[in-house]
């Protein structure tokens, strides 16, 4: 029963907990501090003021996800499976096959869901935040 139990989760070694426990907590950063809209007016904008705002806005927290977040959980799996060697974390691993049936193809789709809650989770606080600057402005 154990060894069945071994062969499902993933948690078997400590650098898989390690690895979750970082992606998580660079994820939470990520939720905490981006905003895909802006929020902040000084003062009441034209149009195509606020546009221009809402654009770079958006372009500057898709260039952060895109470049510094991705890169941030790369480098936190490379960390944290660089000593695991071979076996089913391998991260070395260049057969197709292997990589299909191995833990790591599994442990990297955990990430890959992680990812997207953090994303969804952005959208929310950001259509949140916007839908409150609308409101505030709304006589």
């Amino acid at each position: 029963a154990f060894a069945n139990f071994c062969f499902a989760t993933l948690r078997v070694r400590p650098e898989v907990v390690l690895a979750l426990q970082a992606i998580q907590s660079v994820c939470q950063q990520v939720v905490a501090q981006e905003l895909v809209f802006a929020v902040d007016f000084e003062r009441p904008l034209r149009l195509d003021e606020f546009r221009q705002f809402q654009r770079s806005a958006t372009n500057s927290a898709a260039l952060q996800i895109k470049q510094v977040w991705t890169a941030a959980l790369h480098q936190t799996v490379l960390r944290e499976f660089a000593n695991v060697g071979k076996g089913w974390f391998n991260i070395h691993q260049t057969t197709k096959d292997l990589y299909k049936r191995g833990k790591m193809r599994r442990f990297l789709n955990l990430a890959r869901f992680v990812m997207q809650t953090t994303l969804r989770n952005i959208a929310e606080n950001s259509i949140g935040a916007l839908l409150c600057v609308v409101e505030r402005a709304a006589p």
